[in-house]
C-alpha cells in the first residue's frame, strides 16, 4: 500500500470512529478502543480521552480575536501561540488549529468576485488605449492598481494628445478644414 493509500485509510477511519462516536482510547495491544463512548465497559479509558461534555470551551468564551475578521494567518499562528502557552488551549486544540492555519495558508488567496474582476479589466483597458477612466470609482481603482505616479503620466499624455488634435495646425496638416 502506497503512503497516500495509507494515509487515506488512516483519514476514513478516522472520519468513521468519529462518526459513530468511538472510543478510540489506547488499549493493552496498542490498537484503539472500537467500543461506542457511552458503552465502552473499560473503565480505564474515561482518563485517556477527553471528555468533550465536562470541558468548558475557553476559546470560545472570548471575543472573536481581530485577526479573523482581517483573515490573516500569520496573526492567527500567534493568537494559537499565545493561547496554547496560556492554557487557554489544548495541545489538541492547537493542532487542530495549527492544521487549519496549513490548509488556509496552501489554498492561497481567496477569489476575487468576478464583479471587481470585471472593474480591473475594464480599467486596464481603458488605460492600455489612451482613455482616462470615466468615474470616480475607476480613478480610485486604478490609483490603487498603478500608484499616483504612473496615473499622473498617463493624464499627462492624455492632456497633451487632447491638446495637439484640437489645435487647428492638426487640422491642416490632414487636409481638414
Amino acid at each position: 500500500m502506497t503512503s497516500a493509500a495509507s494515509g487515506s485509510a488512516t483519514i476514513q477511519a478516522t472520519l468513521v470512529a468519529m462518526e459513530r462516536n468511538l472510543c478510540r482510547a489506547p488499549m493493552r495491544s496498542g490498537q484503539p478502543c472500537p467500543w461506542p463512548v457511552a458503552k465502552c465497559p473499560v473503565a480505564d479509558h474515561r482518563g485517556t480521552r477527553p471528555d468533550p461534555v465536562s470541558r468548558e470551551p475557553t476559546a470560545r468564551t472570548r471575543p472573536a480575536p481581530a485577526w479573523l475578521e482581517q483573515r490573516d494567518l500569520h496573526a492567527a499562528a500567534w493568537w494559537v501561540f499565545d493561547s496554547l502557552v496560556r492554557g487557554e488551549l489544548t495541545t489538541a486544540e492547537a493542532s487542530v488549529a495549527a492544521t487549519l492555519i496549513r490548509v488556509l495558508s496552501a489554498l492561497g488567496p481567496a477569489p476575487a468576485d468576478p464583479h471587481s474582476i470585471d472593474r480591473e479589466v475594464a480599467v486596464r483597458a481603458l488605460l492600455m488605449h489612451g482613455l482616462l477612466p470615466r468615474d470616480d470609482d475607476e480613478w480610485a481603482l486604478a490609483r490603487e492598481l498603478f500608484g499616483e505616479e504612473l496615473l499622473a503620466m498617463v493624464q499627462d499624455s492624455f492632456e497633451r494628445r487632447e491638446r495637439a488634435y484640437s489645435s487647428p495646425a492638426h487640422g491642416e496638416e490632414d487636409g481638414g478644414p
